[in-house]
């Protein structure tokens, strides 16, 4: 394996805010991590030569030595998102396009789906209300009980296929949840094309 001196490549589009995998300089970093803990986004850390390598964390996390070479970089991501994806760890995002991204898969949405899923992403693996739903969608409110079924119909078809579903709780409340692995169009399969992304 080579190795390379200095920074290591980043992948094109994986180190933004709402990059998939998002990758920490060691300890230079380190106050960055908390958030990226809490928002369960996978992260790779680079550890600089002398220092302490991070214990503990979650499936979302790994890290490496700075001077491990690009060949290390790619495989760690590689494992890390594939990791990530199988847990259902990885947390979805609505961009300002209105484009649903979800690990390496992304979507568009109609203004009226951005609108409910802006509110179950709000509490994603959480409880929300139909009113909530209803007002997000249609502030001036619906004239059909079946408007948001049908609405919801929709959205978890486009939602099946980025690994998501919408699950119907007692008390007319929803949940926006990843799929888990083996339940069909899971987050395990959505890492068709990880590799060719990281060679591109």
């Amino acid at each position: 394996m080579s190795s390379r001196q200095g920074p290591l490549p980043v992948p094109e589009g994986r180190d933004g805010e709402h990059g998939f995998v998002r990758i920490l300089q060691w300890p230079a970093e380190r106050s960055a991590m908390a958030d990226l803990v809490e928002s369960r986004i996978p992260r790779l850390l680079v550890v600089e030569a002398g220092a302490e390598p991070p214990v503990g964390a979650d499936c979302c996390q790994d890290w490496m030595w700075k001077d491990g070479g690009e060949a290390e970089l790619r495989l760690r991501l590689r494992q890390l998102a594939l990791r990530a994806l199988d847990h259902g760890r990885c947390r979805p995002y609505l961009d300002p396009l209105g484009i649903l991204h979800v690990g390496l898969r992304s979507i568009p949405l109609p203004p009226k789906e951005q609108a409910l899923v802006s509110v179950l992403l709000e509490r994603f693996n959480e409880a929300v209300r139909r009113v909530d739903l209803v007002r997000a969608a249609w502030p001036d409110g619906i004239n059909s009980d079946n408007t948001l079924a049908q609405r919801l119909s929709k959205l978890r078809s486009r939602l099946s296929w980025v690994g998501l579903e919408i699950i119907l709780l007692p008390g007319n409340r929803y949940s926006l949840r990843a799929k888990l692995a083996g339940d069909g169009d899971g987050p395990a399969q959505t890492c068709g094309g990880f590799e060719d992304a990281l060679q591109h």
